[in-house]
């Protein structure tokens, strides 16, 4: 196990994240194919079908209250592979959001504790069974857990750097979590809680000082 993490912090973190990478996408992509058609995966596809052959109709999810993140990301690759692709075209967008999570875990565990801290984050995000099973289906739940990540990370940074870029990439992301799934509405307190809790101690106070 002490040589596990010797190799861990002697490693540059860009190996880190493709290891991390490539072990997220030997988890997901097996098989991916392998879980029969779920009722709203096909209510999905046909929507995002439907985008794709006519051009129109971008907006056809709202109709049963859906966000249409997820529906355009399968109706673009819909337009690239085969029509008997459907379902690889439906449940490659969640990989790919799940992706997107694992590395944005990572970032928050490395930002908030250290190198290993981020890893064995990344790791249970790859094992968690849930997440395993929202990753490999064409759903909502896996843009939305990734785009949150994403923002609460930004959000983290936000507070620590105060950096313009930053904090549009907070948004940018909350933002995207909207289009995912309402829900999202629920974090966006948390993540303002999250920015201001990363403040420099002494800085609040000198905010605060100037306001007295």
């Amino acid at each position: 196990m002490m040589s596990i993490w010797k190799w861990v912090h002697a490693r540059k973190e860009p190996v880190l994240l493709i290891v991390l990478g490539l072990t997220f996408l030997l988890t997901r992509v097996i098989n991916l194919l392998l879980l029969p058609l779920f009722t709203d995966e096909s209510i999905y596809i046909y929507w995002a079908k439907v985008i794709a052959s006519t051009h129109a109709q971008w907006f056809i999810s709202l109709t049963d209250g859906k966000p249409p993140l997820l529906i355009w990301m399968i109706s673009f690759l819909l337009s690239i592979f085969p029509s008997d692709w459907y379902l690889l075209a439906g449940r490659l967008p969640s990989v790919a959001m799940g992706l997107i999570g694992c590395l944005a875990t990572f970032k928050t565990g490395e930002l908030l504790f250290s190198k290993r801290a981020g890893v064995i984050s990344a790791i249970l995000y790859i094992m968690s069974p849930m997440l395993l099973f929202y990753d490999r289906m064409a759903l909502f739940d896996s843009s939305l857990t990734a785009m949150l990540i994403t923002s609460v990370y930004f959000a983290l940074r936000t507070g620590k750097t105060r950096k313009l870029r930053d904090g549009l990439l907070w948004w940018f992301f909350l933002g995207l979590a909207f289009l995912s799934k309402p829900t999202a509405l629920v974090f966006l307190p948390l993540t303002v809680f999250a920015a201001f809790m990363t403040i420099p101690f002494k800085d609040t106070k000198k905010q605060l000082a100037k306001l007295g």
